[in-house]
């Protein structure tokens, strides 16, 4: 993931390069710091990272490490993950997050998240 930065007719626009395909998700999750554990919602994510969104104020910083576990179906997944944006707006906050270490079983949901995204965006640009 990189920061870019270009100019537009005079206006000074920055955009993020990702490594890897981002797509949306709408996954309940449980977001750990040391200080405190909450919930809430992955909007989008990639197997490089994902956007959480929150209610409460959680303290935490840029470069912090916290812990993400994902619910599924049969089980809890863990990603271990480094925060490299905070965006908070009046009183919903998101965070960006890079993985750090993640498990193969959450790595395949992701894999298959990806696919399925790909192939309904393909056969909608198709019809």
């Amino acid at each position: 993931t990189e920061i870019l930065k270009r100019n537009n007719h005079g206006v000074e626009e920055y955009f993020i390069e990702r490594k890897s395909i981002r797509i949306p998700v709408h996954k309940l999750v449980e977001v750990q710091s040391s200080e405190v554990t909450l919930k809430g919602l992955c909007l989008n994510i990639s197997n490089d990272g994902c956007l959480i969104e929150y209610k409460n104020k959680l303290h935490i910083k840029n470069k912090d490490h916290i812990k993400v576990l994902f619910y599924d179906e049969e089980d809890t997944i863990e990603a271990h993950c480094k925060v490299m944006n905070i965006i908070s707006n009046s009183d919903i906050f998101s965070v960006g997050l890079q993985f750090v270490s993640i498990s193969s079983k959450l790595k395949n949901w992701i894999d298959s998240q990806i696919s399925d995204n790909l192939k309904e965006f393909n056969e909608l640009k198709s019809a």
